[in-house]
């Protein structure tokens, strides 16, 4: 088992963890661009594997630069 990255999903169906206390999942990627930050997002059934939701949203930088401390960008943005 891989120690980090993706825990929830997986093509193996024997790597995954299926007791029952699990119904939606919330998914996503995040991608930095020439006007801010790029939010993917998708809720998933994890009984029936449907996206039942799905959403894509730009937090602009100057809204990022408000409520991120520049001291604290290089945990957000990488070196």
């Amino acid at each position: 088992m891989i120690s980090t990255g993706d825990f929830v999903f997986s093509r193996n169906s024997d790597e995954l963890l299926l007791d029952g206390t699990m119904t939606y999942v919330l998914t996503g990627t995040m991608a930095y661009n020439k006007r801010g930050l790029i939010i993917n997002a998708r809720m998933v059934n994890f009984e029936n594997k449907r996206v039942v939701s799905t959403s894509k949203k730009l937090i602009p930088y100057f809204v990022l630069d408000s409520i991120i401390p520049s001291s604290d960008k290089h945990a957000v943005i990488g070196d």
